[in-house]
């Protein structure tokens, strides 16, 4: 096995067929269990073994975190995994595409109030019930969450950056548009993991409501973060999102960790909410968002 496509390729008892994704660590093929008279279609990710027993044991830790955490609610179940060779197998049920396409590319969310409350809740449900369990994700963003195709059915995925540890010093790590200010770089200072992964759903939020990210990285240097910071209401007007929705992300987005709101407390705010946008401004008004709220994100 020298290359990430398996296609045709029998591994253990999976029979891989087409490439659903790959990347610099690794791909993500559909597969089926040649054991089984009619098996389910699975995702198996591959991932090809760190040279150093560090980056291994960490590999071999994302393995062990989900594994802890598959039987809760909105968390996609770990089925199996294995390792050949240099390669790390973790295997998947087969779901039909992920948030970031919901989102960004269908825009399914845009308006709905009743199916943003609905999804989210699903995203607040996994997430709280793998705190409890004591695994802290820290790469929430809309490609690691699955979904059905009317964008509900929520699964939390890939958990190769998760901890067990609520305090952290390893920052730096997780996708930078969806990184609380404290995790961005590897600082002296530990920060509270939990806290973190509530940034980052404050951001899929916005996401979910606007088609558009509030910003590139949650740091001075970036204009939009600063305009936030300066004046929240200011930066919101553009998006035209609800008064209510407003504060709770301006809570949300708490540049001090321990003043951002729970997510219990997050749930019960979103059920309240009546919408998440402003009325339009006529009845002809466009179904989409306006050029200047287009994705800050690359497709």
């Amino acid at each position: 096995m020298d290359s990430w496509d398996f296609s045709g390729e029998l591994v253990s008892h999976y029979l891989f067929s087409s490439v659903l994704g790959a990347g610099a660590s690794g791909s993500v093929h559909k597969a089926v269990d040649i054991t089984m008279e009619k098996s389910p279609t699975y995702a198996i990710k591959c991932v090809r073994k760190k040279s150093d027993s560090t980056r291994l044991s960490r590999q071999r830790t994302e393995v062990v975190n989900h594994d802890s955490v598959t039987l809760c609610p909105n968390v996609l179940t770990l089925c199996d995994s294995f390792e050949v060779d240099d390669y790390i197998f973790l295997v998947f049920p087969f779901c039909e595409k992920d948030m970031f396409r919901a989102i960004f590319k269908q825009r399914i969310y845009w308006r709905n109030d009743a199916l943003i409350r609905k999804a989210f809740a699903e995203v607040l449900n996994g997430v709280l019930s793998c705190h409890k369990k004591g695994i802290f994700h820290r790469d929430l963003k809309p490609e690691n969450i699955m979904c059905n195709a009317k964008g509900t059915g929520i699964k939390i995925g890939d958990f190769g950056l998760s901890t067990t540890r609520r305090r952290c010093g390893d920052g730096g790590c997780g996708t930078v548009p969806y990184t609380s200010p404290e995790c961005l770089y590897k600082t002296k200072f530990c920060y509270d993991a939990a806290l973190a992964d509530i940034w980052s759903l404050g951001i899929i939020l916005f996401n979910m409501v606007t088609c558009a990210c509030p910003w590139e990285e949650a740091h001075p240097r970036d204009r939009n973060f600063t305009a936030f910071i300066s004046n929240p209401d200011q930066f919101f007007q553009p998006y035209r999102i609800s008064e209510p929705l407003s504060v709770l992300l301006h809570r949300i987005w708490n540049p001090t960790p321990a003043k951002r709101m729970s997510i219990p407390a997050i749930r019960q705010a979103i059920q309240e909410m009546d919408t998440f946008y402003q009325p339009r401004r006529s009845s002809h008004a466009p179904s989409r968002p306006s050029k200047e709220q287009e994705v800050l994100v690359d497709s």
